[in-house]
């Protein structure tokens, strides 16, 4: 029996592996793209909610930018994506405290969201 080439069905088998292997592959880039994606909303959720926590916390207790409200501002990041929406609430609590919750949202084809709450009181010391 003398074998010059490939028989048709090893052929087949070779194309169904390296059509596999490829697909595969293939698969494994995109999600890896859709994680980097992710995580860099998560990321940009993170530093702005940081950001905004340490811009409220350096204020004085008695400042303006601190009345009991509802604000929100939104923030567009150096591309046209993500936008970030960064949402807080300033509640006057008893005591000479205040309660501020921050959630900051990712807008876009990935999407994050981040809160924390922060509490000031000039009685108690919890300032800079």
């Amino acid at each position: 029996m003398n074998k010059r080439g490939f028989t048709l069905i090893e052929l087949l088998v070779t194309l169904s592996l390296v059509t596999f292997l490829i697909a595969g592959t293939g698969e494994l880039i995109s999600l890896s793209l859709l994680a980097k994606r992710k995580a860099e909303a998560h990321a940009g959720v993170i530093h702005h909610l940081t950001d905004k926590l340490e811009t409220l916390r350096s204020l004085p207790f008695d400042h303006p930018e601190l009345r009991a409200d509802r604000y929100e501002e939104g923030i567009a990041a150096r591309g046209a994506d993500p936008f970030f929406l960064v949402e807080w609430n300033i509640e006057d609590l008893s005591g000479g405290m205040k309660r501020i919750g921050i959630c900051v949202s990712s807008r876009g084809r990935a999407r994050a969201t981040a809160k924390a709450v922060l509490l000031l009181s000039e009685k108690l010391g919890f300032r800079p």
